[in-house]
């Protein structure tokens, strides 16, 4: 199935098909979710990193790594690195890092859609341009669904939807319809 995502008429398209009709396992098969809590194990790096993929070479996930911005702490070595078990839901990583090690995993399964909900909240402006441009780049074939609070999640390319003007947009279209009850204030 490709990354062709097409909303139409109220409801979402991929490839053709509506979402709705997808299986279970083409749904899994096509989404792929990186939220802004989503859980780690605790497990060795490499295998929170390669989770779905278990014979992922550690080399393309030691450079897909290094990419995001992450390193070994100070005295570790690499190889030593991959191998620490992250703690209970990556409580040794720092938000941020538990984000990378999350979109890493997501950049690894390559699936046609990706979701990024909330998925770079935890990085400072210029990691996270500098992460959703690897996205980009990694992932060109894909349909990608990024939401952000924050303005400057934005990568060149995407087509940006703010909510609060989608939202006056749709209200103001509901009142210009002939034959339309006027709304509240309150709505």
């Amino acid at each position: 199935m490709t990354g062709q995502l097409t909303p139409t008429g109220g409801r979402v398209l991929v490839a053709g098909r509506n979402v709705q009709d997808l299986s279970t396992r083409e749904k899994a098969e096509t989404f792929c979710i990186v939220s802004q809590g989503a859980p780690l194990f605790d497990r060795p790096l490499h295998e929170n990193v390669a989770y779905g993929h278990a014979n992922q070479n550690r080399a393309v996930i030691l450079q897909l790594l290094r990419e995001l911005g992450l390193r070994p702490p100070p005295g570790q070595d690499e190889e030593e690195w991959l191998d620490t078990p992250l703690g209970r839901n990556g409580c040794r990583l720092s938000g941020g890092e538990r984000q990378r090690v999350l979109i890493a995993r997501a950049i690894l399964a390559a699936r046609p859609v990706l979701v990024l909900d909330e998925a770079t909240s935890e990085l400072d402006p210029e990691t996270e341009k500098r992460v959703l441009e690897i996205i980009h780049d990694r992932l060109a074939g894909c349909s990608i669904v990024a939401v952000s609070h924050h303005p400057h999640a934005r990568v060149s390319g995407y087509a940006s939807l703010s909510l609060s003007r989608a939202r006056a947009a749709a209200r103001a279209a509901q009142r210009a319809a002939p034959g339309s009850a006027q709304e509240s204030p309150s709505t």
